[in-house]
């Protein structure tokens, strides 16, 4: 009853905050592309196309695991691979630098376009909340497994 429950919960959290985020994320990085090459010192440069490009690892880490939990459950998760849980916990790091980056942004004196880029940069940061869930999740898997080991000795 609990997994249903855990379930549904997960299911809302994706409506309500994976699936627009991922949308304005896809929107931002269509609308935005042309802005990455014009007008930009090239230092601001590479921190906005990292956050971007390492937002979109979390994307796809989260999608993937999402996928994983709804289809086969919290145990299939806890062994998924460590590569694609990297990605994740890089893609919130660097969503999250992205945050810290439109506070400081928004505090000083720039154009309006770089204040839209860095927003839908720092959008991955919604996605903490399903990441927690799902690391949740697989912890739990872990334990169902080790008890599922453990009754059979």
């Amino acid at each position: 009853m609990k997994e249903q429950k855990s379930r549904r919960l997960f299911i809302i959290e994706t409506l309500l905050l994976m699936l627009p985020t991922t949308i304005l994320y896809l929107v931002g990085v269509y609308v935005l592309f042309d802005i990455t090459f014009t007008g930009h010192q090239i230092e601001y440069r590479l921190i906005l196309n990292m956050i971007f490009i390492f937002t979109l690892f979390m994307v796809i880490a989260i999608w993937y695991l999402a996928i994983v939990y709804l289809k086969k459950g919290p145990i299939i998760l806890s062994k998924t691979s460590k590569v694609i849980w990297y990605m994740l916990y890089i893609g919130i790091s660097f969503s999250s630098i992205g945050v810290f980056v439109l506070i400081y942004v928004l505090f000083t004196n720039t154009q309006m376009e770089e204040i839209s880029y860095v927003l839908f940069g720092a959008f991955g940061a919604l996605l903490i909340i399903p990441a927690i869930h799902l690391l949740l999740e697989s912890r739990r898997g872990h334990q169902l497994t080790s008890i599922s080991t453990g009754l059979r000795c």
